[in-house]
């Protein structure tokens, strides 16, 4: 059986160099059902040994972090890459700056529709909340049905209209279903 540029003989258990001395590096063994690499400092193939071993242990240990590893294993040499968690990482970076403020009164505003528990008073199960994104000053207004929230999002742009002479720039949804009438 080959493992990277090493040779397990399955007689005697041992781990041979395939160069041309076949020099041996460690052996095999086992202990109750689980498998054993026994390694001998060896410059030449110690490293890929031992980076072998740190991967097989921390698979082992169910991809368990390095500082994890290191208190478990007892391995010094963690020089190893694991394509599965490499995978499994986020491939987008969160970004921790601060969004940059609208500096006009209707520049933005931020919409959602949140549920009411337990009921309001009047029936109401829903509430919508705009804020101003200049001020942070929020406005709520409640409705029975999700359904409602569109109508009230374009009432309140029409109020903006009337009070202040036009309508918001832009307004921030979180993609729901409920204010689908209102981004058309």
């Amino acid at each position: 059986m080959k493992l990277l540029n090493l040779w397990v003989k399955t007689k005697d258990h041992t781990i041979r160099t395939i160069d041309d001395d076949e020099s041996v590096v460690g052996y095999i063994y086992t202990r109750g059902r689980l498998g054993y690499l026994q390694t001998f400092d060896h410059a030449k193939s110690y490293a890929t040994i031992t980076a072998e071993k740190a991967l097989y242990e921390h698979r082992r240990l169910a991809h368990c972090g390095i500082p994890k590893l290191k208190a478990t294993s007892g391995i010094k040499n963690l020089d190893f890459h694991c394509h599965a968690c490499h995978i499994a990482k986020a491939r987008r970076q969160v970004s921790r700056d601060h969004q940059p403020r609208s500096k006009d009164i209707l520049g933005l505003i931020h919409a959602d529709v949140q549920p009411m528990k337990p009921q309001g008073l009047g029936g109401y199960n829903y509430y919508t909340i705009m804020v101003n994104d200049k001020h942070q000053v929020p406005t709520i207004v409640p409705h029975k049905e999700k359904g409602e929230a569109s109508q009230n999002l374009i009432i309140h742009c029409k109020q903006y209209k009337t009070q202040i002479g036009r309508y918001p720039k832009r307004v921030r949804l979180d993609g729901g279903q409920e204010l689908k009438i209102f981004a058309t």
